[in-house]
């Protein structure tokens, strides 16, 4: 299926949010169904995003757990508990 294809979708809405997507289509200058896709693939788009920062989030705990580590074992080898704060 090519990406210009399309099929149709039956769609039943509150009248509320049938409002609400009216006026955004007369904010925009879209067709009720260009500012649907408009959205939808927005919504997609917030997804990976969501999903990309919770891979960094992942590896940034990650790397924490190693300096921690380090700073454990100069703790330990040491014995000086008196490091310079963190520049930050």
């Amino acid at each position: 299926m090519s990406e210009s294809a399309t099929v149709q979708f039956k769609l039943n809405m509150p009248v509320s949010l049938r409002e609400r997507l009216d006026a955004a289509c007369q904010s925009s200058g879209r067709s009720v169904t260009a500012e649907i896709i408009s959205r939808l693939e927005k919504s997609f788009e917030k997804d990976d995003d969501y999903l990309n920062a919770l891979a960094n989030i992942d590896e940034l705990m990650v790397r924490m757990e190693a300096l921690e580590k380090i700073v454990a074992d100069l703790d330990h080898f040491t014995g000086r508990r008196d490091f310079p704060a963190a520049p930050f």
